[in-house]
C-alpha cells in the first residue's frame, strides 16, 4: 500500500536541465500518490517551489539522511546534476522511469525500472508489441518467471 509511505520524487521539471513544470508528468504522479495517502517530498535543483492545486511544496535538500528516511525514491526527471551512484548508496528502493540507472548493476537489487527504461521493453525487437502484465505481482510473488520478488 502507498498509504503512509514516504516517497521522494527526483525531478519535477518536464525535461532535464530546465525549470519549466508546465505539462510535466511529475505533477500528475505527485497528485495521484498524495491522493493515495503517500507522504511526498521532492528534489529538483531547477524548481525550488512547486504548486499543486492549493498546496505548495519546497524542494528538499538531497542529503544521505533525507534519502535514508524515504521508503522509496522515484526518478521522474533525470537531471545531470543527480549523482545517482551516491543516491543509490543510501536509498532503500528506487523507481526509475528514465533509465537513468543504466550501467549501475551493483544497485540493481534496489531498482525497479518503469516505462521505456524497463528491462522488458528494452528487450523488444522492432515490430514487437509490448503487452502489459495481466496482474501486478505482490511483493511475495515472482516477477515474470524470475525467482526474485518485486521488493
Amino acid at each position: 500500500s502507498v498509504r503512509g509511505a514516504k516517497i521522494l520524487v527526483l525531478g519535477v521539471a518536464y525535461k532535464k536541465g530546465v525549470n519549466d513544470c508546465r505539462e510535466s508528468p511529475a505533477i500528475d504522479v505527485i497528485r495521484i500518490l498524495r491522493e493515495k495517502g503517500a507522504r511526498i517530498s521532492y528534489n529538483d535543483p531547477y524548481v525550488p517551489r512547486l504548486d499543486i492545486g492549493t498546496k505548495s511544496l519546497n524542494s528538499v535538500e538531497l542529503t544521505p539522511a533525507t534519502i535514508q528516511e524515504q521508503d522509496c525514491l522515484v526518478i521522474l526527471t533525470d537531471h545531470d546534476s543527480f549523482h545517482l551512484k551516491d543516491i543509490l548508496k543510501w536509498a532503500k528502493l528506487v523507481i526509475d522511469t528514465r533509465n537513468s540507472t543504466k550501467g549501475l548493476e551493483e544497485f540493481q537489487h534496489k531498482i525497479i525500472k518503469l516505462g521505456a527504461g524497463s528491462k522488458d521493453k528494452s528487450a523488444l525487437q522492432e515490430g514487437d508489441i509490448a503487452e502489459p502484465p495481466l496482474s501486478v505481482p505482490t511483493p511475495h510473488e515472482s516477477v515474470r518467471g524470475s525467482s526474485e520478488s518485486v521488493l
